[in-house]
């Protein structure tokens, strides 16, 4: 009978090991993301039939819980009350570029509703024409610049759109904002 030394029999059971606790946790948080969005659903549920109280309650236990969900359940605790900040919490902890453009244009145009044009403006330059929302924030920079009494730079944004997004929705927004200056 031949023996291994245990040299050799060391790697491939860390690799087994290793492999193993890969696949639970993975596991485990396949888990967790499931339960969570169930607790979105559910959040959406109530905050849909008015039980604001209840969903109050399913944020909380959803946000501290975290996941994948926690950008979406954060959003779900958006009342108008320093939105901006609870928008800069769930940007930070955003990795898809295109879902933090989305939250960077509601985080202007909730700078904007508490009445800070000036960093809603900063904001929204901040989104490049390779997003995909770019045309949506461009229209939103040009009602902000139309409210701060900067008429003509928002006339040139509006122009721009109508121009570079002809035959889209986002032109028709444009081309009939234009026609109301």
């Amino acid at each position: 009978m031949v023996f291994l030394p245990w040299r050799y029999l060391v790697p491939p059971a860390l690799l087994l090991l290793g492999v193993g606790l890969f696949i639970l946790y993975k596991d485990w948080e396949k888990k967790r993301n499931f339960e969570v969005s169930y607790l979105e659903w559910e959040i959406r549920r109530l905050v849909q039939s008015g039980e604001e109280e209840r969903a109050k309650k399913l944020i909380e236990e959803g946000l501290k819980k975290g996941g994948a969900f926690k950008p979406l359940i954060l959003s779900y605790a958006l009342d108008g009350k320093e939105d901006s900040k609870k928008l800069l919490e769930i940007i930070s902890s955003l990795k898809d570029d295109q879902i933090k453009s989305l939250y960077t244009e509601r985080l202007a145009f909730a700078y904007y509703k508490e009445g800070q044009k000036d960093k809603a403006l900063d904001v929204l330059n901040s989104i490049g024409k390779d997003s995909f929302n770019y045309y949506s924030a461009q229209l939103l920079k040009a009602q902000v610049l139309l409210e701060s009494n900067r008429k003509e730079e928002a006339k040139k944004v509006l122009e721009s759109v109508l121009k570079e997004a002809k035959g889209t929705y986002w032109s028709n927004l444009a081309q009939a904002l234009l026609m109301e200056m």
